[in-house]
């Protein structure tokens, strides 16, 4: 065993177990200093020990995402090792003397001879419990060899995704963004971006639930940073993959089959680094819904029933490249073109897909409709950004971003009924054509700076500005109706500022941080069909406060408060009408203001496993829809602001814990407390979720892992929902040196994908509405992935910024 070997080994089981302090006490200093790679970025997680003169390791620690260390010795001469995967081992001679000790800076060379012959296995835990944030190492599932992004992010800690695609983190609305740069929709969009994602391109989810002021303060319930893959070694290398999935159901005589391809391709120069990630992917899914209606004026009752075959088409293109100028500057580029085409309607060659029944006063009617919704988006990004560094030994470094981003969508509903006549014949054709058409722009500058100051204090500050710009055109023609006509623009703009400073206590036991985010909003509504306007402008103070106490990796504390805005995506505040069914439609208001949310928290970490959590949230002028009905039994949903929301919560974690060798055990629980108050109305209620993972690591490269997730009833708003449940399994099996994986899963193992909705309050001439919604979707997943090149390992760099897009949205009914 050589000495490097050893002080790497020795040194990472220092990292792990702290080592008593029962030596006798000599004058003690710290040793301060960064490891980079040869292109000066900075080393995350990089091995640095000191070994005495006999090679007793004396020290030990691992870099952080800045690639800076910090150790602890006696004074006096030693050796200086610092060692990473795929980097060739570097040793120097150190004299400790100072109380605090600057080191010079280590650069690691890449050792390709290691790459090629080297074996990865997997160490990371599944799920990490940090100060700040819980991390999900999506690459470390069973399920990311046959998932897309938006199944895996339903499997995060505290998670929940509703029927209408609304992300929820701990029961609030969050922000997603993708390698930290906000994603470009919300709602059902932007489950269609997600589902356009291969899960073989994400690293981790971090999850955000109280971030500082450098963020936007977007986001009710905080933010879920997806990270996708980005290799640092020289060379060209990536991965190659598909997978095929596919399940008949019997009741609706359906065969549902998805399949995608995708490619990560990577290659990195001396000067340059290049991705291109490449997606393609078929999506089809059957869902039953059906409606019950009760009126006390006129006696009116309705029931209606239909099947909607989810047919979905994507691709998605992501190209980038970072120029590193030379050791102080590096200029990036990043461009995405994701596209879809979504068609929803009844099986083929099916003439109707859904049937209504009205009585009134007595006598009941039938009438056989079908429907059919056509859906095409086109979207373009891109991002130019900029980073220098001013001082390495600081992190004194200036990151500019320039962003633009279009979307564009065209949307037609067609609906056609017949009523049935007493002889059983069909009556006239009653035919109802909706055409929506969208398009938005949205430009965003941004400028952070952070520096270290007062020796160890982290100073950040930095200001935005973003323009947003979106117009909406609809034309609904209807049997024997004049045409009608909406045109809707809306134009936003956003300036923002703020300062930020962190700042560790008595030897980085104690960590505060504060900070303060100003943001003035000036915003335009103008419905040209109605000739009204909503013209709106603000400015808010949000300020953050973090409390930190860090014993030791066993036990850390936390407290936060922080306050943050919840402004209505830009198709909810669309008045346009888009239908879900027959009698069933959603409508935006352009009157709607944003809601604002106060949360305290507190947090306790134990023995690297085991955390809990508790806070307190309020919100005002809290969205949701207004349930409203017509006499023919048309349901219309109407985006509104309810109240006030009050809720309590307590969260319990277990992360990746070791029951065997070979059994990881990973448990979420979330207990709220939820109540909602308007003037007229009150609902309150306890909600109950919860989430576990028991992964298998089976000899010869084995994984199986089994996961589940429930939630109680629950009330938001108008709407009192049902409880939800699902069940997984995977199957993961690597060979070849893990150049060639494949995986076997199944989705909703029990079928239990269904969900009820009842509306409360609202409207008093309504004695009963309810919907049911059950979906079709477990299926049988194969898959694979060959890896070439070398040994992966991933980078970050801070680049992007476009907050605006995560609210795009859509149309959607019973949304939150």
């Amino acid at each position: 065993m050589t000495k490097t070997f050893k002080a790497v080994l020795l040194a990472s089981i220092f990292a792990v177990f702290a080592i008593p302090a029962s030596a006798a006490r000599q004058e003690r200093v710290q040793a301060k200093g960064k490891v980079f790679d040869v292109q000066g970025q900075p080393l995350a997680f990089a091995t640095v020990a000191l070994m005495a003169k006999d090679s007793t390791i004396v020290g030990g620690t691992s870099t952080d995402m800045e690639g800076a260390y910090v150790l602890e010795a006696n004074a006096g001469s030693y050796t200086l090792v610092a060692s990473m995967i795929g980097y060739r081992d570097l040793s120097l001679e150190v004299v400790l003397s100072a109380p605090v000790t600057e080191l010079e800076e280590i650069t690691l060379e890449d050792d390709s001879e290691m790459l090629e012959a080297a074996k990865v296995t997997e160490k990371v835990s599944l799920v990490e419990m940090k100060m700040d944030k819980i991390v999900m190492n999506v690459s470390q599932s069973a399920f990311a060899q046959t998932s897309n992004a938006l199944d895996l992010v339903k499997k995060a800690p505290g998670v929940t995704i509703d029927k209408d695609g609304n992300i929820k983190l701990n029961g609030k609305s969050v922000s997603i963004w993708i390698d930290g740069r906000p994603s470009h929709m919300d709602g059902k969009s932007l489950e269609n971006l997600l589902r356009s994602t291969s899960g073989t391109s994400i690293e981790r989810f971090e999850l955000m639930p109280n971030p500082s002021s450098k963020y936007d303060a977007q986001g009710q319930g905080g933010i879920i940073n997806i990270k996708t893959k980005r290799n640092a070694l020289a060379g060209f290398n990536g991965s190659l993959g598909g997978s095929a999935a596919g399940m008949y159901f019997k009741k609706p005589d359906v065969f549902e089959w998805n399949e995608d391809l995708w490619a990560n391709l990577n290659y990195r120069g001396k000067k340059t680094n290049t991705f291109v990630n490449l997606y393609e992917g078929i999506y089809n899914m059957g869902m039953d819904f059906s409606t019950e209606l009760e009126l006390r004026e006129p006696d009116f009752k309705q029931h209606t029933e239909s099947f909607q075959n989810n047919s979905y088409r994507a691709f998605n293109v992501k190209l980038g490249n970072d120029w590193f100028i030379n050791d102080k500057n590096i200029l990036g580029v990043i461009a995405t073109v994701p596209g879809s085409w979504n068609v929803m309607g009844g099986r083929k060659g099916e003439e109707y897909n859904g049937f209504t029944d009205q009585t009134l006063a007595g006598e009941t009617a039938r009438d056989l409709s079908s429907s059919l919704n056509n859906q095409k988006n086109l979207q373009g990004s891109a991002n130019i950004n900029y980073t220098h560094i001013f001082d390495p030994d600081r992190s004194a470094e200036l990151t500019a971003n320039l962003d633009w981003y279009r979307n564009a969508s065209r949307d037609n509903n067609s609906i056609s009924d017949r009523v049935v006549l007493e002889d059983e014949s069909l009556g006239d054709i009653h035919e109802k054509v909706v055409a929506n058409g969208s398009v938005l722009d949205i430009f965003s500058a941004k400028l952070d700076y952070q520096t270290v100051v007062w020796k160890n204090a982290m100073l950040e500050t930095g200001a935005k500005w973003a323009l947003s710009m979106t117009d909406n055109k609809m034309l609904k023609t209807e049997t024997g109706l004049a045409d009608n006509r909406n045109d809707f623009t809306y134009r936003e703009q956003v300036a923002a500022a703020y300062v930020s400073l962190a700042k560790p206590f008595f030897d980085n036991k104690f960590t505060v941080k504060a900070g303060l985010r100003g943001e003035y909003t000036n915003s335009f509504g103008d419905w040209k069909s109605t000739g009204t306007s909503t013209p709106r402008s603000y400015f808010d103070l949000f300020p953050t406060v973090f409390l930190g106490y860090n014993h030791s990796e066993n036990l850390m504390l936390n407290l936060s408060y922080t306050r943050r805005i919840q402004r209505p995506n830009y198709q909810n505040l669309n008045p346009a009408e888009e239908y879900v069914d027959a009698h069933s439609l959603v409508k935006g208001n352009p009157d709607l203001k944003p809601q604002y949310t106060n949360s305290v928290s507190a947090s306790v970490m134990f023995f690297k496993h085991f955390s809990v959590a508790m806070g307190y949230d309020y919100t005002r002028d809290m969205f949701t829809q207004m349930p409203e009905y017509s006499v023919s039994g048309e349901q219309i949903l109407t985006w509104a602001n309810f109240g006030t929301n009050q809720m309590a919560y307590v969260n319990a974690n277990i992360s990746a814990f070791p029951i065997a060798k070979w059994l990881q055990w990973t448990l979420n629980l979330n207990a709220l407390y939820s109540d909602n108050r308007n003037g007229e109305l009150r609902n309150s209620n306890f909600i109950f979720a919860g989430y576990t993972d028991f992964s298998f690591i089976l000899p010869k490269d084995w994984k199986i892992q089994i996961d589940g997730s429930y939630n109680t009833p629950m009330t938001w708003g108008y709407f009192k929902l049902s409880s939800m449940w699902s069940c997984n399994l995977g199957v993961k099996k690597t060979m070849l040196d893990n150049r060639l994986t494949i995986s076997l899963d199944v989705d909703d193992i029990f079928r239990s994908s269904h969900q009820n909705m009842e509306i409360i309050g609202g409207d008093p001439n309504v004695i009963r509405a309810a919907s049911t919604l059950k979906y079709y979707n477990q299926m049988v997943k194969i898959g694979v992935m060959w890896n070439f090149g070398q040994a992966q390992r991933t980078r970050y760099r801070k680049v992007g910024s476009l907050d605006e897009t995560s609210r795009l949205g859509s149309g959607s009914l019973g949304g939150k």
